[in-house]
């Protein structure tokens, strides 16, 4: 049988590998009663539990000299067996597996990144095992195994678990670390995703929300007398400061009052003083009136009716570029052309 393994780096491949193989090797033993001979390459074994095993280096592509009934692991099985031009050759030894390697026994457990790393002659020969792709759950000590009859050349893609006829989450084999030298099982890193914590969020704005209905629907109803009376507070107070105001406009501004009008309150902006802002109430809305994509500079810029530019995250001037922009009441052009239209007339 053939049998692929794949993954990114850190999802585990070699270390389930090796546990596999061992577990093939003792169901053997246990049926036969004699040890299963085993061959690896691409990786370096601890010489101790090689020797408690009874596993050798081998030359994959010399696995024909091997004795029947072997258990061969090709650790980035990618260098012996890589992807060819269409219409070389295949060589000997690839060949002969397709004929031979059945009835003399043999087992293949190839490991590498992606199927479409190795020759598509190999990967039609995996439909005598299987093909089990490894992703790992967010740097965690923990897999998501799917496991295909045939190699599955989509196999990281969302849409592959519809394609597997097993899916299963996997611990590692934390024994099997002292098996072997192996880096890449201490880079991942743990990564929680994003949509976790704006499910978290969306968690605490449910909440948020329950208590504010509960809020607003039962303790409202029970406090109306207090809130009358609060209510009253506020209405006197503001009387009270009404009438203050108006005492004060009926009285002239002190020195200090009168320079203090002029000190605009955006420092560089004289007209944003108080003593303007009788004269500079908004008239009009900046909106978006032209938004345009660069895909060479891959950037988004827009601009108001004004053609100022405008401070609009990305994501948004994508959405008016590809959506435009709908505007629910009348811009000020627009109304002061309708009104010399009807001037004219």
């Amino acid at each position: 049988m053939l049998y692929l393994v794949t993954g990114s780096n850190g999802a585990g491949k070699t270390l389930f590998t090796l546990r596999w193989v061992r577990d093939l090797q003792l169901e053997w033993e246990k049926k036969q009663g004699v040890k299963r001979p085993v061959y690896y390459d691409g990786f370096e074994i601890n010489s101790d539990v090689a020797e408690k095993f009874g596993w050798l280096p081998c030359d994959p592509k010399k696995w024909m000299e091997l004795p029947d009934n072997s258990i061969v692991m090709v650790d980035e099985c990618q260098r012996i067996f890589p992807t060819r031009a269409q219409g070389s050759l295949n060589p000997d030894f690839e060949e002969e597996i397709a004929i031979s390697h059945r009835k003399r026994g043999f087992d293949f457990f190839l490991v590498t990144q992606h199927p479409s790393n190795i020759s598509s002659f190999i990967r039609k020969l995996i439909g005598s095992g299987w093909h089990r792709h490894l992703k790992r759950i967010f740097g965690f000590n923990r897999v998501n195994c799917l496991s295909f009859n045939y190699a599955e050349t989509s196999c990281e893609k969302p849409y592959a678990k519809k394609n597997a006829y097993q899916e299963k989450k996997l611990k590692f084999p934390t024994e099997v670390y002292s098996w072997y030298k192996s880096a890449e099982l201490h880079t991942a890193k743990r990564e929680i995703p994003k949509v976790f914590y704006l499910v978290v969020l969306g968690i605490f704005f449910a909440l948020g929300a329950a208590w504010r209905f509960y809020d607003v629907t039962f303790n409202r109803e029970s406090k109306p007398e207090a809130q009358q009376v609060q209510t009253a507070s506020v209405d006197v107070q503001l009387q009270q400061q009404a009438t203050r105001s108006s005492v004060r406009e009926n009285q002239p501004m002190s020195t200090v009052e009168y320079i203090k009008t002029f000190e605009p309150r955006i420092q560089g902006l004289p007209h944003t003083a108080s003593r303007y802002d009788e004269i500079t109430k908004p008239v009009t809305a900046a909106y978006p009136a032209a938004c345009i994509y660069s895909a060479e500079r891959d950037v988004c810029k827009c601009y108001s009716q004004q053609a100022t530019a405008m401070d609009v995250s990305k994501i948004t001037c994508m959405s008016i570029v590809d959506r435009g922009y709908f505007l629910d009441w009348e811009p000020d052009e627009r109304r002061r052309e309708e009104e010399n239209n009807h001037d004219r007339g």
